[in-house]
């Protein structure tokens, strides 16, 4: 036991400055499922049934947030960091990463309702916020299975 803690205490990602914000990242599922939960007693959101069969549920925790995430974060959130108009901050946040997540959540309108494609807004800034706090994908994609697993465990 005391190796693991050893272990942990020297893992570089702990003594990443992004370590605190990748745990209170994680703990946003649940959290936003809550808020969707509260937005659809108020009718801003109309919850439809999420059941999903075993093929969709692996595309909607394996696939599609390893492609939606090479897409967005690797690709246009990407590309646009290298504009230096980009790369200026509002509240912690690029503007490379707000408009990578304007796009991300347009592009949920054709498989969502509305109101829910346009809530996708604010899990993708977390996502993109990731990517640019450690550098790399891996957090980027294992946040986005999180909120859906969390989405489909609760609506489901």
């Amino acid at each position: 036991m005391n190796e693991m803690k050893v272990a942990l205490r020297h893992h570089s990602l702990v003594r990443s400055s992004a370590f605190p914000f990748l745990l209170l990242a994680f703990a946003m599922g649940p959290i936003g499922i809550g808020a969707i939960e509260g937005l659809a007693s108020f009718g801003v959101v109309a919850l439809q049934d999420h059941r999903m069969g075993i093929t969709a549920m692996v595309v909607s925790l394996l696939v599609a947030p390893v492609i939606e995430e090479l897409a967005f974060r690797a690709a246009i959130q990407d590309f646009l960091s290298h504009q230096r108009w980009a790369q200026k901050q509002f509240f912690g946040l690029s503007v490379a990463n707000v408009l990578t997540s304007v796009l991300f959540s347009a592009c949920h309108i054709p498989t969502h309702s509305i109101p829910l494609a346009l809530l996708t807004f604010f899990p993708s800034l977390i996502f993109g916020k990731a990517k640019e706090a450690t550098g790399t994908l891996r957090w980027s994609i294992a946040l986005h299975a999180w909120f859906n697993l969390c989405f489909i465990w609760h609506f489901s």
